[in-house]
Protein backbone atom coordinates (compact mmCIF):
# COMPACT_ATOMS: atom_id res chain seq x y z
CA UNK A 1 0.00 0.00 0.00
CA UNK A 2 1.30 3.41 -0.95
CA UNK A 3 0.04 6.36 1.11
CA UNK A 4 0.51 10.03 0.32
CA UNK A 5 -0.98 13.32 1.56
CA UNK A 6 -4.29 14.48 0.14
CA UNK A 7 -3.38 17.89 -1.29
CA UNK A 8 -6.34 19.81 -2.75
CA UNK A 9 -5.89 21.43 -6.13
CA UNK A 10 -8.03 23.20 -8.67
CA UNK A 11 -10.55 25.96 -8.24
CA UNK A 12 -12.35 24.15 -5.36
CA UNK A 13 -9.10 23.72 -3.40
CA UNK A 14 -10.08 26.25 -0.68
CA UNK A 15 -13.30 24.33 0.02
CA UNK A 16 -11.43 21.03 -0.03
CA UNK A 17 -8.86 22.38 2.47
CA UNK A 18 -11.72 23.43 4.76
CA UNK A 19 -13.26 19.95 4.45
CA UNK A 20 -9.86 18.42 5.29
CA UNK A 21 -9.54 20.67 8.33
CA UNK A 22 -13.04 19.73 9.51
CA UNK A 23 -12.32 16.02 9.02
CA UNK A 24 -14.82 15.59 6.19
CA UNK A 25 -12.13 14.41 3.77
CA UNK A 26 -9.31 11.99 4.62
CA UNK A 27 -5.88 13.60 5.09
CA UNK A 28 -4.23 10.76 3.14
CA UNK A 29 -4.91 9.00 -0.11
CA UNK A 30 -3.63 5.52 -0.93
CA UNK A 31 -3.49 2.83 -3.58
CA UNK A 32 -2.18 -0.72 -3.89
CA UNK A 33 -0.12 -2.48 -6.52
CA UNK A 34 -0.40 -6.25 -7.03
CA UNK A 35 2.71 -8.30 -6.19
CA UNK A 36 2.15 -10.59 -9.16
CA UNK A 37 -0.15 -10.11 -12.13
CA UNK A 38 -3.28 -12.29 -12.02
CA UNK A 39 -3.50 -15.18 -14.50
CA UNK A 40 -6.04 -13.35 -16.70
CA UNK A 41 -4.24 -9.97 -16.67
CA UNK A 42 -4.14 -7.57 -19.62
CA UNK A 43 -1.00 -5.67 -18.61
CA UNK A 44 1.41 -4.85 -21.37
CA UNK A 45 5.00 -6.03 -20.95
CA UNK A 46 8.14 -3.99 -21.56
CA UNK A 47 11.75 -5.08 -21.59
CA UNK A 48 13.52 -3.43 -18.67
CA UNK A 49 17.27 -3.48 -18.20
CA UNK A 50 18.38 -3.95 -14.60
CA UNK A 51 22.17 -4.15 -14.19
CA UNK A 52 23.14 -6.20 -17.26
CA UNK A 53 20.04 -8.38 -17.45
CA UNK A 54 17.00 -7.64 -19.55
CA UNK A 55 13.63 -8.90 -18.36
CA UNK A 56 10.06 -8.42 -19.56
CA UNK A 57 8.05 -6.80 -16.76
CA UNK A 58 4.34 -6.05 -16.53
CA UNK A 59 3.44 -2.34 -16.58
CA UNK A 60 1.25 -1.47 -13.58
CA UNK A 61 0.74 2.17 -14.55
CA UNK A 62 -3.03 1.75 -14.65
CA UNK A 63 -3.03 1.41 -10.86
CA UNK A 64 -1.23 4.71 -10.22
CA UNK A 65 -3.78 7.51 -9.64
CA UNK A 66 -3.33 10.89 -11.32
CA UNK A 67 -3.31 12.78 -8.00
CA UNK A 68 -0.26 10.70 -6.89
CA UNK A 69 1.57 11.71 -10.07
CA UNK A 70 0.57 15.32 -9.38
CA UNK A 71 1.83 15.00 -5.78
CA UNK A 72 5.21 13.82 -7.12
CA UNK A 73 5.26 16.64 -9.67
CA UNK A 74 5.42 14.28 -12.66
CA UNK A 75 4.44 15.72 -16.01
CA UNK A 76 5.74 13.00 -18.35
CA UNK A 77 4.05 9.62 -18.86
CA UNK A 78 4.91 7.29 -15.99
CA UNK A 79 4.75 3.58 -15.42
CA UNK A 80 5.28 1.22 -12.51
CA UNK A 81 6.90 -2.20 -12.62
CA UNK A 82 6.90 -4.95 -9.97
CA UNK A 83 10.28 -5.64 -8.43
Amino acid sequence: MIKYPNIPSGFLAPLDRLALHLGLFPIESSFQLPFTPPADHKYRFEDVVITENQAPLACYGTHVPDDFKQYLGLKNPTDTFPS
